[in-house]
């Protein structure tokens, strides 16, 4: 649940500045879509959309991981997410129209085969979730919200590993990913951005923190100091 007194800042923040769009960021698996729903829920005339029906099919991306030592320094963001169409939904959200998107993501068969309507003509406020949120959505300028949530990597690596719905990826192959992409990516990310609300899970409650981001990040660089594989010299 989310602590009321972090509720009650968000309402007000939103409320007060005509915010249009509330961005929910953190590392994969810590919490976003979860949390966005419990937010949906509590504020009125609100639509949730979730980037991750944008991502490229499974067996693209699966592609990608033999490959790592050449992408490892790349943007995750545009390696994984298909920003064409991020941009024709990000187009309509702004010119509050309705537009038909199809070959989206569906996470039951990592296929992108799902066809869905979106109409944002009478929507005061989206919630909008996922990864690099910030990237996508930065030339709203004032009319965004943003809420980065601080979660231990190791409970999101977890998350992350039994989310494996395919075959063709093995254990191994989720851990370089993450451990050589996406932290990589996403450390990067948030050194360049800045969040409105930082959020941390404390006793099941998403509860305000302000160091939450600095902590993100000095929790990115300390996992990898002490997993990431680093070639070294044999002279």
């Amino acid at each position: 649940m989310i602590e009321k007194k972090t509720l009650k800042i968000i309402k007000k923040k939103v409320k007060q500045s005509n915010k249009k769009i509330i961005c929910i960021d953190g590392l994969t698996c810590s919490g976003k879509t979860y949390f966005s729903k419990l937010l949906h829920k509590q504020m009125k005339n609100t639509k949730i959309v979730s980037k991750d029906l944008f991502l490229y099919s499974r067996s693209q991306r699966i592609k990608l991981i033999p490959k790592l030592s050449i992408y490892s320094k790349q943007n995750q963001n545009h390696l994984h997410y298909n920003q064409s169409k991020l941009n024709l939904l990000l187009s309509s959200i702004k010119n509050k129209k309705k537009v038909i998107l199809k070959n989206l993501y569906n996470r039951k068969n990592g296929k992108n085969d799902i066809k869905i309507i979106f109409d944002f003509r009478k929507t005061n406020v989206i919630i909008f979730e996922g990864l690099y949120s910030l990237e996508n959505i930065k030339y709203f300028e004032n009319e965004i919200y943003s809420i980065l949530i601080y979660e231990n990597i190791y409970y999101c690596l977890i998350r992350k590993i039994k989310r494996i719905r395919d075959k063709k990826i093995s254990i191994q192959n989720v851990i370089t990913e993450f451990t050589n992409l996406h932290l990589n990516s996403f450390l990067n990310y948030l050194k360049k951005f800045h969040f409105d609300l930082n959020l941390k899970i404390s006793n099941n409650k998403f509860v305000f923190n302000k160091l939450s981001k600095r902590k993100q990040i000095l929790l990115i660089k300390s996992f990898q100091n002490k997993h990431s594989y680093k070639e070294r010299s044999t002279h």
